[in-house]
């Protein structure tokens, strides 16, 4: 990742009634399209409503950040590898026998 921007979050169409009484989606049950992100933020999930132009916007900045997640947990797993044979080769170098000697 060379330094693209990111933002928390998903962006994603819902399906939804508008409210108003004399829309078509309370007289004939057809539903709106609008354009939704969601991020979670202090242990809550926020949302928000977004233009189309907006949503073009932070579909690009969600993906990246969503990239950025996944190469980052794939360094966390790398690191605990390497700690565990950073482990095995450490017991297999000590000495006990000496250990035990010294602090007698």
């Amino acid at each position: 990742l060379k330094n693209k921007p990111l933002v928390k979050g998903t962006v994603y169409v819902m399906r939804t009634k508008c409210g108003k009484e004399e829309c078509k989606c309370h007289r004939e049950g057809e539903l709106h399209s609008v354009w939704r992100i969601t991020r979670s933020h202090q242990g809550r999930v926020q949302a928000r409503y977004l233009t189309q132009e907006e949503a073009v916007k932070y579909n690009d900045l969600t993906k990246n950040y969503q990239v950025f997640r996944m190469a980052r947990a794939e360094l966390v797993n790398l690191h605990q590898k390497q700690l565990k044979i950073i482990d095995q080769l450490e017991k297999k170098a000590r000495r006990k026998d000496l250990e035990d000697k010294i602090y007698k």
